[in-house]
């Protein structure tokens, strides 16, 4: 979910300020798919994949993936980390963001957050295709839960520590069993 929130900050900065968009799309052990198995983007949107599991596990991808970032972030003109975004966009909002990259030809950010004003635009996410076999599993599902409420449901566990911790499996299954109870065409995904 944070991927898309940045990839859709970029995509509409881009096509607001009439940048090219390049993707720097980690396959890593959080998210360990390429972008090419998930989605499709549209064709003026680069997409560069790397793969990011460390020199243990996969050293030549690594070394690859390391030079690349490198190469990116020494064409543009500035470089925002994760907070710096943030905190740019949370004080001065998509319009101060716009004119601190205007200020450079070239801008090289890496987000987990919005730094655009997507989630007020009704077809932020409309670029982003899913690939057949997600979109046929999509209907697959979708089609199990006709005439049911449908709730979506993500338990983190191997990437956020506090998440599981404070978050024991049996809170989930009590708040679907009290839905359940509520109304029992509710179905869960």
């Amino acid at each position: 979910g944070n991927r898309f929130i940045a990839l859709a900050s970029a995509y509409h900065a881009a096509k607001q300020l009439n940048r090219e968009l390049v993707v720097v799309w980690k396959e890593e052990s959080v998210l360990g798919a390429p972008m090419h198995a998930l989605i499709r983007l549209p064709e003026d949107v680069t997409c560069v994949e790397i793969s990011e599991y460390g020199f243990k596990r996969d050293f030549i991808g690594q070394m690859r993936g390391n030079r690349i970032k490198k190469k990116y972030r020494a064409l543009a003109g500035k470089f925002y980390e994760c907070d710096d975004i943030m905190r740019l966009y949370d004080e001065k909002g998509s319009k101060g963001v716009a004119h601190e990259f205007d200020k450079v030809l070239a801008v090289y950010v890496k987000a987990t957050n919005p730094f655009w004003d997507i989630l007020e635009l009704e077809h932020a996410f409309d670029f982003i295709l899913p690939q057949d076999a997600i979109e046929q599993k999509k209907k697959q599902v979708l089609g199990q839960a006709e005439g049911k409420r449908l709730v979506s449901v993500h338990i983190r566990r191997t990437d956020h520590i506090e998440a599981w911790k404070n978050s024991p499996l049996r809170l989930f299954v009590d708040a679907m069993n009290k839905a359940l109870e509520q109304d029992e065409a509710t179905c869960f995904y």
